[in-house]
């Protein structure tokens, strides 16, 4: 299995990165799910922020994690927590607007 520590990357929009841990797909309109995740990142601590855009501008665990002078397995478990942050925050988000 390749991860993202060992791929090439390129750099995608965060909101993108965030698609990926929605389900189901389609439940908002492109402006409301960015409006959501937008929202999302805003109310993430500044480091963990900070963290994650690095991450989402293409920086790879293992460059983070030098970065920070940390282990990637360190990086790479903090990343997937913060994504579950910001998955859960646009979730409660989505089901306020359905009502």
């Amino acid at each position: 299995m390749n991860t993202r520590s060992d791929c090439q990357t390129t750099e995608r929009p965060f909101h993108e990165l965030v698609e990926d841990y929605l389900a189901p797909q389609g439940i908002m309109e492109v402006d409301d799910r960015d409006i959501a995740v937008r929202r999302a990142v805003t109310r993430l601590s500044e480091p963990d922020r900070n963290l994650l855009l690095l991450y989402a501008e293409g920086g790879s665990f293992r460059k983070i994690a030098r970065r920070f002078g940390v282990t990637h397995a360190t990086i790479s478990k903090k990343i997937h927590k913060i994504q579950g942050e910001v998955k859960a925050e646009v979730a409660a988000q989505i089901r306020s607007m359905r009502g």
